[in-house]
């Protein structure tokens, strides 16, 4: 029976603190084949390679039969805003263990809210204003109020852009 094949993808749905890994695994390397991915700092990465780095479940879990790749990916959490990550699927079998190529990430800064004032305020409604810095990244904004602490209320999302 050969080694499973690996193949790690882009990562989608990249927060400021988590990201969705994705790849593939090829099931033709017989049942049994396992996966997982691997994910670690660029820097830890650059010193140690993947040695000690975090490890997330591939969804779905296999084991994985029959000829066809499987579309697999894994929720990476507790990520730090602002900062670069190296990833890679990790596929095994009862033969071994393949390891599909490493992928970068970054995980961009959350928006900052540089200042924020109330202008003008009536019996009925308020006008309110703030700066905003996207970080670069895609933003959207609303605005939350009620007659408590709770809120209860917010405004249409907008978007503001990067």
């Amino acid at each position: 029976m050969p080694l499973p094949d690996a193949r790690t993808e882009d990562a989608t749905e990249v927060g400021s603190e988590s990201a969705l890994l994705r790849g593939s695994v090829s099931a033709a390397a017989g049942p049994g084949t396992t996966c997982e991915f691997q994910y670690t700092t660029k820097a830890a990465y650059e010193s140690e390679g993947f040695t000690g780095a975090e490890t997330a479940a591939c969804e779905p879990a296999g084991p994985f039969t029959g000829e066809a790749e499987n579309a697999v990916s894994a929720e990476a959490p507790s990520l730090a805003p602002g900062a670069d990550y190296r990833f890679r699927l990790v596929a095994t079998n009862s033969n071994g263990t393949t390891y599909g190529r490493a992928r970068a990430l970054h995980t961009p800064l959350p928006p900052l809210i540089e200042s924020e004032f109330v202008e003008a305020v009536g019996n009925t409604n308020a006008d309110l204003a703030a700066t905003i810095d996207p970080e670069g990244g895609q933003t959207t904004y609303r605005v939350e109020y009620g007659p408590t602490a709770a809120y209860g209320q917010s405004s249409a999302a907008a978007t503001i852009g990067s």
